[in-house]
């Protein structure tokens, strides 16, 4: 995925919409919307989080309503999404020329709360703090460097990985809202970060090599010690997904495969299980921490951009979810 625009970008009417609160006063701003957001409807085995790089989104859908409008366009008017493009609170950040290209989002769950992370090619980077309905932490970083994920690690700091500028940044976010002091690791195509309790890494993973990071200093002076380098059994390093019941490992897609990564013995395996797992080219993997579903997201040659779908794949059970309205870049459940 390249930093530039693979199609007209077209700005949201709303911030965070949904039927019932499509009169909600614009002066109010999406953020303050979020809070209103039934917990029901967010915490639903079946919602997914996508990256719609054609309407410049992050959007909540349950997965049941995929299935109901499979083949068909989808109505965002009448679906949860977010943007920061009619956010007041965020327009020292740029949004125009920052949120462009929506390149992951993911939900964090911690002491503080419950938070959406997202990103875009376009520099910007932002947590926000669903159960307070405010801006945690946001940045624009270069619109050159192309970020492309980002995490959220136990001290309220956040890691943001960006390709083409080659590099792990790790800001001290819990330090305020607009704090921008950073530690970075150098990591050639960096493309996405997770963090592993269990072994109390920051995994970050690059065109070719997969770097363990282990938090040094403190959390308003945060550093990054590389303590696990491995080489990749295939090139084009892409995505890192947890895996439910094995909190060491990881999987991982590369240009070729996708991975299953023992964090425990530092070895590769390709993906074999659940059958039809593995492909070339996947650009995210979310597998569900309590049905064990996994849904993954692949180019399909079908949208006007040519990194993004028009579907949505599950596996175990299997099916394929068509949104021809959509340029999807991720998915990812929302639980």
């Amino acid at each position: 995925m390249l930093n530039k625009e693979c199609c007209p970008v077209s700005r949201p009417e709303t911030g965070l919409t949904r039927r019932g609160l499509l009169g909600a006063s614009a002066v109010a701003g999406l953020i303050p919307l979020l809070a209103a957001i039934p917990a029901g409807a967010l915490t639903s085995q079946g919602t997914l989080l996508l990256c719609d790089q054609r309407s410049q989104s992050v959007i909540l859908v349950e997965s049941q309503t995929l299935l109901s409008t499979r083949g068909r366009s989808l109505n965002l008017s009448q679906l949860w999404r977010w943007s920061p493009s009619f956010d007041p609170g965020l327009e020292d950040l740029v949004p125009a020329r920052s949120w462009v290209n929506v390149s992951d989002a993911k939900q964090a769950v911690t002491s503080r709360g419950v938070f959406l992370l997202a990103s875009a090619s376009g520099g910007m980077a932002v947590a926000v703090n669903r159960t307070r309905g405010t801006t945690y932490w946001a940045q624009a970083l270069p619109r050159a460097d192309n970020v492309h994920s980002l995490e959220m690690l136990p001290d309220g700091n956040i890691a943001v990985a960006a390709s083409t500028g080659g590099y792990v940044r790790l800001y001290a976010a819990s330090q305020g809202a607009r704090a921008n002091h950073y530690e970075q690791h150098g990591l050639t195509g960096a493309h996405a970060v997770s963090w592993s309790e269990s072994r109390s890494l920051l995994w970050a993973l690059g065109t070719s090599e997969l770097h363990g990071l282990a938090l040094t200093g403190t959390a308003a002076r945060p550093a990054l010690t590389l303590r696990y380098r491995y080489t990749l059994p295939a090139t084009g390093g892409h995505d890192l997904a947890s895996v439910p019941g094995s909190p060491g490992d990881r999987w991982l897609s590369t240009s070729r495969n996708v991975y299953r990564f023992s964090g425990a013995t530092g070895t590769f395996a390709t993906a074999t299980q659940p059958p039809g797992f593995d492909n070339s080219s996947v650009k995210s993997i979310s597998q569900h921490p309590v049905t064990g579903q996994i849904i993954t997201v692949r180019p399909d040659g079908r949208t006007s951009c040519e990194w993004c779908s028009s579907q949505v794949r599950f596996i175990n059970p299997n099916r394929y979810d068509s949104l021809p309205s959509t340029n999807i870049y991720r998915a990812r459940w929302w639980v």
